[in-house]
């Protein structure tokens, strides 16, 4: 309503936001909106297209954090495979890097933590400054391509260990969320006495949870198939808009062990 009132043209928001729009665009006369900043969470290629076409905007994916308030940004004028496949470039003032576990720089496409400075970076945490030319480290990962466009795989400490094999959360969410009838997906780390961990999934979904299993298996690896999941009304969030994982993890733990 607020655009509709004021003929606003461009926001930011998270990708639940833009989808709950989408949900009651019909209501309201939307024409006036050009663009849409989009970050905090991932989104796959499939729900990225559909917000663009039925909200009628652009949609500009973009990365950041408190600690450094902009790190990478696509372009409006980049096609959508692109601006929905990553989040653009560095941003020019601030220098952008990815390294290995060794402090070493990876190669183009090699996944590794993102580090920036600059002075968009800020100057440290309370009693913990930062010098003006050490990297701040997200502890996010991704990798950039050939075109030096930054896509983000997942946070480090979301990384799943199973059988001593690293595996991305954010993978198994997307190829779950593409699946027929899943509207949203969170997937989990849950201690294993033999595995380590295991992938645990909570989504949304009027279909039946094995139905899904069984359509995932097709798709995913031995390793990456959760070993859990349960279909809900909707998914834990904070009050960002971001999927709350804490509480994804707790309601699973709750499940697995009930």
């Amino acid at each position: 309503s607020a655009i509709e009132r004021e003929r606003l043209t461009r926001m930011n928001g998270v990708p639940s936001l833009y989808l709950a729009m989408c949900e009651h665009a019909a209501e309201y006369d939307l024409s006036s909106l050009r663009a849409g900043l989009i970050a905090g969470s991932p989104v796959t290629p499939e729900r990225f297209g559909y917000i663009e076409d039925v909200l009628g905007i652009t949609l500009i994916s973009v990365y950041g954090m408190s600690e450094s308030v902009g790190i990478s940004c696509s372009s409006y004028k980049d096609p959508r495979r692109v601006r929905a496949g990553g989040v653009g470039p560095f941003y020019p003032m601030n220098t952008g890097a990815i390294f290995r576990e060794d402090g070493s720089r990876a190669d183009p496409f090699e996944e590794g933590e993102i580090c920036v400075k600059g002075p968009m970076r800020m100057l440290g945490y309370f009693g913990q400054p930062l010098g003006r030319d050490e990297w701040l480290r997200t502890g996010d990962l991704g990798f950039l391509d050939h075109n030096g466009v930054l896509h983000l795989t997942g946070r480090k400490k979301d990384i799943i260990i199973r059988n001593g094999i690293n595996l991305s959360p954010i993978h198994i969410e997307n190829v779950l969320a593409e699946l027929p009838g899943v509207k949203a997906a969170a997937v989990v780390g849950l201690s294993d006495d033999r595995e380590g961990e295991v992938p645990a999934a909570m989504v949304v979904s009027d279909r039946g949870a094995d139905e899904i299993l069984v359509d995932a298996a097709e798709r995913l690896n031995k390793n990456e198939i959760p070993v859990l999941l349960r279909t809900a009304d909707a998914l834990p969030m904070t009050a960002s808009g971001k999927t709350d994982r804490p509480r994804v993890r707790e309601a699973l733990n709750g499940w697995r062990n009930g």
